[in-house]
């Protein structure tokens, strides 16, 4: 009596299968030419949208930008002023209402993207603000491919009263047409990775911001530090290290 075939344990291939395999995951990652396509005309548009900031810019009189990244010195908001504030940013750097954020102008060119960054107990006046200041957060339609944000997990837990603070958001607004990027050169949606000194930001976003804006006027508000490539504005600003 001829018996069944012995059955192949699960997830056991042949070497012939394993390369079969291989190649169709290969040929899945590699992006397709329409893909190619996109992010060419994606890049030609930026350096485009880039030349025309500087020659308004030039005809104005003063420099615009397509790129802000901001990171407001919020006024957080606690229990007791009396007692609250052992942990509080006004004990690092000068802090300021959200009418004073409002108040600022922002030297925007007509197509610009702005990255700002908000901890979750300012979101709703980091909404607002974004409206005050003439922008549109990006927020999902349709299919949910425009994201409004970036979250920056942090391994360790911080204060908080309902929750524990490991979570920040780098919010993505626009004001015109920026060119946002062709598939594949999108952001993750959540970058984990350890804090540094009070208020300073990792600087994974910046090199991201970097990559996908590599010819357009980028200007960082309540810098540190100089950054090459950058104008940086703040009363904390430093000189740029020397280049390597």
């Amino acid at each position: 009596m001829r018996g069944r075939p012995p059955r192949r344990k699960k997830g056991a291939y042949t070497a012939a299968e394993r390369m079969r395999r291989y190649r169709r995951g290969l040929k899945r990652s590699r992006p397709s030419a329409r893909t190619i396509a996109k992010q060419q005309r994606r890049a030609e548009r930026e350096v485009a949208l880039a030349a025309a900031t500087l020659r308004a810019a030039e005809a104005l009189g003063t420099k615009l930008y397509g790129v802000l990244y901001i990171d407001p010195p919020w006024d957080f908001l606690v229990y007791s002023r009396a007692t609250g504030m052992d942990r509080h940013a006004a004990n690092h750097y000068p802090v300021m209402s959200f009418a004073e954020l409002c108040a600022l102008k922002l030297p925007a060119a007509r197509d610009c993207a702005l990255y700002l960054w908000v901890p979750l107990n300012q979101l709703g006046n980091a909404v607002d603000l974004i409206g005050r200041w003439g922008f549109t957060l990006k927020t999902g339609h349709g299919n949910g491919w425009n994201s409004g944000g970036v979250g920056w997990g942090k391994p360790d837990l911080g204060t908080g009263l309902i929750v524990r603070e490991n979570l920040e958001l780098l919010l993505i607004a626009s004001r015109g047409a920026p060119a946002w990027p062709a598939m594949g050169e999108q952001f993750p949606s959540l970058i984990v990775v350890d804090r540094g000194e009070p208020s300073e930001k990792p600087e994974v976003f910046v090199e991201m911001i970097e990559r996908l804006w590599p010819n357009t006027a980028k200007l960082e508000m309540f810098a540190r530090q100089a950054r090459t490539g950058w104008d940086c504005w703040g009363n904390e600003v430093a000189e740029a290290p020397p280049a390597p």
